[in-house]
């Protein structure tokens, strides 16, 4: 499955590990996170999303983990955007770069949540334009850390900070 002309979503089975972890961080209380995770852990399918990235936006101001996870709104060479959050995948580089071009990341696919990513190719200078988190909280779920959006899809205050308009 293709999702844009560039990001590519593709599916394989779920090992093992990554079944065991789908638990890992979810309290009790949150019986509908929890009842999403045996879903997904009953279907036992994974997505892998691969894109290329032109422009990276940091959407905290903080050097990220341990105090905040390492959050990025990525503009993709086919004009999609990803936004991800990780505690510990796609760290910074010493200049605060974003680590790679090429991203793959593996999601579970009904919460969007992230199992693992890793980036290859040229770090990338974010833009300098800050994105504020909380205008892509407004999106819907604030747990997913993996969503592939449209520029139609970002709010208009976020369209002004990538510059570019809605078509």
């Amino acid at each position: 499955m293709r999702h844009g002309s560039m990001v590519t979503l593709t599916t394989r089975p779920a090992a093992d590990a990554e079944v065991a972890r789908k638990y890992e961080h979810l309290s009790w209380f949150e019986w509908k996170r929890r009842r999403s995770a045996r879903e997904e852990a009953a279907q036992g399918q994974v997505e892998v999303v691969t894109f290329e990235v032109c422009r990276a936006w940091k959407l905290f101001s903080c050097d990220g983990s341990p105090c905040c996870p390492n959050e990025w709104l990525l503009e993709t060479t086919d004009g999609d955007f990803v936004q991800m959050d990780s505690w510990s995948a796609l760290q910074p580089t010493g200049r605060g770069f974003f680590p790679g071009r090429v991203v793959t990341a593996a999601r579970w696919p009904l919460t969007q949540r992230l199992i693992t990513a890793s980036t290859a190719g040229d770090p990338l200078k974010p833009e300098n334009a800050e994105v504020s988190v909380d205008a892509l909280i407004d999106l819907g779920n604030q747990y997913v850390q993996c969503r592939i959006l449209r520029l139609n899809d970002l709010p208009e205050r976020v369209r002004s900070v990538v510059g570019r308009s809605a078509a």
